[in-house]
């Protein structure tokens, strides 16, 4: 087994790899005062539509996403609250919801950690943060929380991650499991 350092320095190339071209990408960035490995951005402005019709009254839809990456050995429940207080504390920052255009901001946030308790899950699945502004603001913001574990590849994520899960484990080979019987009994190893 890699050391859990050469784990996440092969998983954030990883990342690179799947969100080049799409997404804006930044390395060792500090936001809101912590130091993130890896960030992956991306800010839209479509026309806004009516019916099918582009509208002539507000001429864009400002929509963002800001992913960040981080690694974390062993990721306990007080470690999992700090990241969720850091990843509304970023919300706050980088949401411009004062423009009458801003449609939504998403702020998703990756953790890697070697193996996730099952406090932890529990915890995570049950976050959800999602923020609807009242006039003079416009628009909505969500905070997306998905965590990887290195040694198996399994991911989890908040109530509103799994679009997120999905993007960032698309290229990850989760452990599979010999089920042909054949194949179990080929593969055994000789003791």
């Amino acid at each position: 087994m890699k050391p859990f350092n050469q784990q996440a320095c092969d998983f954030f190339e990883q990342q690179k790899a799947i969100h080049a071209g799409h997404f804006n990408l930044r390395q060792d960035i500090r936001q809101c005062g912590h130091q993130f490995p890896l960030c992956v951005s991306f800010c839209n402005t479509d026309p806004s539509y009516f019916m099918g019709i582009q509208s002539s009254i507000s001429c864009q839809r400002i929509c963002s996403e800001f992913c960040f990456f981080d690694s974390c050995g062993s990721l306990t429940e007080d470690q999992l609250t700090s990241y969720f207080s850091l990843a509304e504390a970023i919300r706050e920052e980088l949401t411009d919801a004062a423009g009458p255009n801003h449609h939504y901001t998403m702020i998703s946030l990756v953790l890697l950690t070697r193996q996730l308790s099952p406090d932890c899950r529990k915890i995570l699945r049950r976050f959800s943060s999602v923020k609807r502004y009242q006039p003079p603001l416009s628009g909505w913001s969500e905070i997306r929380v998905c965590v990887v574990e290195a040694d198996s590849g399994k991911s989890t994520c908040n109530r509103d991650g799994s679009a997120l899960q999905e993007r960032i484990t698309k290229g990850i080979p989760a452990k599979q499991k010999n089920t042909n019987f054949f194949t179990r009994w080929f593969s055994r190893q000789d003791t």
